[in-house]
């Protein structure tokens, strides 16, 4: 039997645009990034724990959560990892780190990029800032980096 079939291929892209609702939570976050520059948590009425980022539930209590809480621009490394090739996909040109950041008056973690002169100074512990864009859209981006305290 014979395949008289003659094989061809075809670049296709396909695109899937859409938008999404950012909810409660994420909606007052990012607007207080874009409008005011500050971070916002989302306490626990079970456990009393501060969650940053905000989120409408308690992980731990499943209890949903409505108090407010403002947290500090500064807070410490808990873990984090180093990037040095760079790739389209990356925020930032490498070197960066990413990092587990606990903010002051945080229960909780928030991951994000860390910029140093030297990234042997990061380590765990170590006193971050948060580095604002100028210009902001309501992004998680607006809030552009931390710094290293002592490079500030």
């Amino acid at each position: 039997m014979t395949n008289d079939t003659e094989i061809f291929h075809r670049k296709i892209e396909i695109e899937y645009p859409y938008s999404s609702a950012t909810g409660a939570a994420v909606g007052k976050v990012l607007t207080a990034f874009r409008d005011d520059k500050v971070i916002w948590g989302l306490k626990c009425p079970t456990c009393s724990r501060v969650v940053v980022p905000a989120q409408d539930y308690c992980e731990i209590c499943a209890q949903d959560m409505s108090e407010w809480v403002e947290v500090g621009q500064e807070g410490k490394i808990v873990t984090w990892t180093v990037v040095r090739r760079d790739h389209t996909l990356y925020p930032h040109p490498a070197p960066f780190a990413y990092a587990m950041i606990q903010l002051d008056g945080a229960d909780t973690n928030m991951l994000h990029t860390v910029l140093a002169k030297d990234y042997a100074s990061i380590k765990e512990g170590a006193r971050v800032k948060a580095v604002w864009k100028d210009e902001r859209t309501g992004h998680i981006r607006d809030l552009d980096h931390f710094a290293l305290v002592e490079e500030a």
